[in-house]
């Protein structure tokens, strides 16, 4: 049976419209439409080069649909959604504003609501992996937590569990964060000590980068000094060099992250 689609791109030249987000050249132009008394988000590729229009267009609209589907029933997700043609999709409107916008509306029941939306959405097998900052959390006229703009977002259910899990943590860290942003004083020990954990946990992924990146610079040393381009006394100096500079970028994240442990403990 052929899907009955709201309507069409020919629909979209006579309708009331206005522009939320231009983005990047890789990126759709995003607006608001008003069409039949209702308003749809719409993501549209078709101003864009042809080979974003051809190749990246149709596998990131395909992704967020099969997304948004995967949350049909979730609350606090768009609940229609349906694509357009090939170079656009549209997604009901959700009513409301980011947080950043209205600050004082973040109470400790939103974001104990917000949190809830997140676990949903992970039981479902979907990770947003863009909720860090405000833009896409929104607060509706009810007062309840909203998620839009799924672009960024990934099926987890094919992973493995520690895959999953850092994913998840990476989307909770972001529901921590704003604990903190808005309602420091009644976020409680757990939650700052879950956000201590998950700073310890980049700051060690860092730390593994670094050391990672001196075993390269230490093997092109030892290739240079074996191919006869330095000398056994350059080899030793810029190896010392390379640990010197290891050293002191660990020391920098050891403090960067006694710093942020203060910061979060400090009521």
């Amino acid at each position: 049976m052929t899907e009955t689609k709201p309507f069409a791109r020919a629909d979209l030249a006579q309708a009331p419209t206005k522009l939320l987000r231009n983005g990047r050249v890789a990126n759709a132009v995003v607006t608001r439409v008003e069409i039949d008394g209702r308003s749809w988000t719409v993501k549209d590729f078709s101003a864009r080069p042809w080979w974003v229009r051809t190749f990246i267009a149709p596998f990131l609209l395909r992704r967020e649909l099969s997304i948004l589907a995967r949350l049909r029933g979730v609350e606090g997700v768009s609940q229609e959604s349906f694509r357009i043609d090939r170079e656009a999709m549209a997604v009901l409107f959700m009513e409301g504003s980011n947080i950043g916008r209205e600050p004082e509306r973040v109470t400790p029941a939103y974001l104990e609501a917000f949190e809830e939306l997140l676990r949903a959405m992970h039981a479902r097998g979907v990770v947003h992996l863009d909720v860090r900052g405000t833009g896409n959390v929104m607060i509706r006229p009810n007062g309840s937590p909203g998620l839009i703009d799924f672009q960024a977002s990934l099926y987890t259910g094919w992973m493995p569990g520690f895959l999953r899990r850092l994913l998840e943590d990476f989307d909770m860290s972001g529901a921590l964060k704003k604990w903190l942003q808005f309602q420091p004083e009644m976020m409680g020990e757990e939650r700052r000590k879950e956000l201590v954990k998950l700073v310890r946990k980049k700051g060690e992924e860092s730390k593994v980068a670094i050391r990672s990146i001196r075993r390269d610079a230490i093997d092109t040393i030892k290739k240079a000094k074996k191919d006869g381009d330095i000398t056994e006394d350059d080899q030793k100096r810029q190896e010392e060099q390379a640990q010197k500079a290891t050293d002191e970028f660990i020391k920098n994240i050891d403090k960067v992250i006694a710093d942020k442990e203060k910061e979060i403990m400090t009521v």
